[in-house]
């Protein structure tokens, strides 16, 4: 028998927690959207995918890690945010739109897109590597929010938490790439 406690919330909690679950979702759906797009027979998925494959990252990483892609219109985000019913200014408040010459755009337009999952395996932000840098890192993040702090993510923990617990071990790397291939390996 455990006992658990409840504990009332004041106003602003249930806001802060109501705004939480908000921007959880709209990640949550922003990576599904990547993934749709990137899974599309489009020319410009299949750019991305040669660009996935022609730096080793294999398929099963692909569906492992979420691994997606934002088409060069810098409105495709917005656009599925908004007929979704979803807050355009959230998306921004997450770094995934931006104000630009006076529309909400997408501010990972044409880059490979990978969510950056928290400890219980929810869509907390993005790393993005641009396919025309042939230099993949993928080192860029969107930025900072209530939900995300890079200083506080290591990426990939979620995916290898199984493992450390039974090798009672880890490996660090620098980038998310690093990451990917060496759960390749």
């Amino acid at each position: 028998h455990i006992e658990v406690k409840e504990v009332e919330m004041n106003d602003q909690q249930v806001a802060e927690r109501n705004l939480r679950q908000a921007y959880l979702t709209i990640c949550s759906f922003a990576a599904k959207h990547y993934q749709s797009i990137l899974a599309s027979d489009s020319p410009e998925a299949q750019a991305a995918m040669d660009y996935l494959n022609r730096h080793g990252i294999s398929q099963a990483s692909i569906t492992r890690f979420g691994i997606g892609y934002a088409p060069a219109s810098t409105l495709s985000l917005t656009q599925a945010i908004s007929a979704s019913g979803f807050s355009t200014s959230h998306a921004n408040n997450l770094g995934l739109v931006a104000p630009i010459d006076g529309a909400m755009r997408d501010g990972m337009a044409g880059c490979i897109v990978i969510p950056v999952m928290g400890k219980t395996g929810k869509e907390m932000a993005f790393a993005f590597q641009d396919i025309h840098d042939d230099n993949i890192t993928f080192a860029r993040f969107t930025s900072q929010s209530a939900i995300f702090s890079p200083k506080d993510a290591l990426f990939a923990h979620f995916q290898a938490n199984s493992n450390i617990s039974k090798q009672k071990s880890c490996y660090m790397t620098d980038t998310p790439y690093d990451a990917i291939m060496m759960h390749q390996a």
